[in-house]
């Protein structure tokens, strides 16, 4: 039995930035709970495969962007590689309870980052402000 989900998001910036955000190992625990194990196939700037794994089993996380009116259009399927064979029976139902919602959420997420258009910059002292009164 093969479980394969995909879940699209469109994203207001521009594929190459999408791309460096999905690829970039170090930044995805700003948008992801699952670090990826291995990486499958990398062919910038618009597709990204890796596996990831879990206490439920391996996965193929497969990202697929294209250009969009807006920006990027994002296509990330998720595919079962090896789970306990309890999880092959109850997965299309914990898909619909939590699973898909955890996606999503790392979407939104990436979708933020993506988006954010400035870097932010460290908080400065206002222990030394100066006013044209004090002048």
């Amino acid at each position: 039995m093969t479980f394969k989900r995909t879940v699209t998001t469109e994203i207001e910036a521009p594929l190459h930035k999408v791309f460096e955000l999905i690829s970039d190992g170090g930044r995805q625990p700003e948008w992801s709970s699952h670090r990826p194990t291995r990486v499958i196939a990398s062919a910038p700037p618009s597709r990204f495969v890796c596996e990831c794994s879990d206490d439920s089993g391996a996965y193929l996380w497969t990202f697929d962007l294209t250009s969009s009116p807006i920006g990027t259009t994002v296509h990330h399927t998720v595919q079962r590689l090896s789970a306990p064979a309890f999880i092959k029976v109850i997965q299309p139902l914990a898909w619909e309870m939590f699973g898909e919602r955890q996606v999503v959420g790392g979407l939104a997420k990436l979708k933020a980052l993506a988006e954010s258009h400035g870097i932010p910059l460290p908080r400065q002292s206002t222990s030394h402000v100066w006013d044209s009164a004090s002048r």
